[in-house]
């Protein structure tokens, strides 16, 4: 419908269809990046459980005889190799059962980040605010600005944790912190375009009747979504993937697929969907490659 009156409104440029990658940074490393003796005391944790596999796991990437199974930023630059990639990272202190990153005062992190910046097609290193931030304004600046600290981040788009937010709230807040673009909509436990809209568009504010400075980029799949939302197996993900570029290349727009770096990393839970990610890539390049 969208498309259908707005035809003669966007220029050929914005109705191209095309992907743009992103993932958010929730667990940086499995086993990496901790202190010593945080991970001391994860050894012996697991020790006392029993979880012999985890504790030879975790000797063999701190001793550098494997590497860390959620480290795949590298892959992730391989195969985008000719495409900009935008990287949301979660800055936010531990609070169970929803922000369980590495410590944002640590090293590791930071240094992530400055190397995240240095990819062949660009790339944009981008804030996740965490889950407790988005009810607790000043936490959400403590983020904030721990976040604007770490060298070669980008302050001018963020994506929520988990996509929360409520879009009365969250977009008026946005603009009074000076940030220009949300990439937060989309469906956590869905797929599909939220908004209805398959390309970026500017906020409104219908309780003061007018047009914010935020960019609204749409959130057309996410993994999280896909597996425990819609509980669809790698397979079952790739037929859907498949009907929806060809609705979505048919009208245009972006694909903006939000996934983890935990997600594509093969490992336990996340096993056979590397490979789903990779169909869903091929595919929309191959319907951008139909609308050129």
């Amino acid at each position: 419908m969208w498309n259908a009156l707005l035809s003669d409104a966007w220029s050929p440029a914005e109705v191209q269809f095309h992907l743009e990658p992103t993932f958010d940074i929730d667990v940086a490393f499995k086993h990496a990046g901790r202190s010593r003796t945080k991970s001391w005391l994860l050894f012996a944790r697991d020790v006392v459980l029993g979880r012999w596999s985890v504790v030879k796991e975790r000797f063999q990437v701190l001793s550098g005889r494997l590497s860390d199974p959620y480290d795949t930023y590298g892959w992730i630059r391989e195969v985008h190799r000719e495409e900009p990639l935008t990287w949301f990272v979660l800055a936010a202190n531990r609070q169970r059962p929803y922000d369980v990153g590495l410590d944002p005062e640590g090293e590791a992190l930071p240094a992530l980040v400055e190397s995240l910046v240095h990819h062949v097609a660009g790339s944009k290193v981008c804030w996740h605010p965490g889950h407790a931030a988005l009810d607790h304004p000043d936490r959400l600046g403590l983020e904030g600005k721990r976040f604007a600290s770490w060298k070669g981040t980008f302050g001018g788009m963020v994506r929520t944790h988990f996509l929360r937010g409520n879009p009365r709230r969250w977009w008026p807040q946005l603009e009074a912190l000076g940030i220009g673009a949300d990439a937060s909509l989309g469906w956590a436990n869905d797929v599909g375009y939220r908004s209805g809209v398959s390309r970026p568009f500017q906020a409104y504010d219908l309780a003061s009747d007018r047009p914010l400075q935020v960019n609204v980029h749409p959130v057309v799949v996410m993994d999280s979504a896909m597996k425990n939302g819609l509980n669809w197996s790698p397979e079952e993900a790739k037929e859907h993937v498949d009907a929806m570029v060809a609705v979505a290349s048919a009208v245009g727009g972006v694909w903006m697929s939000c996934f983890h770096n935990t997600s594509v990393s093969d490992h336990e839970e996340w096993k056979g969907w590397r490979a789903t990610y990779l169909h869903m890539v091929e595919c929309v390049r191959r319907g951008a490659k139909r609308t050129l």
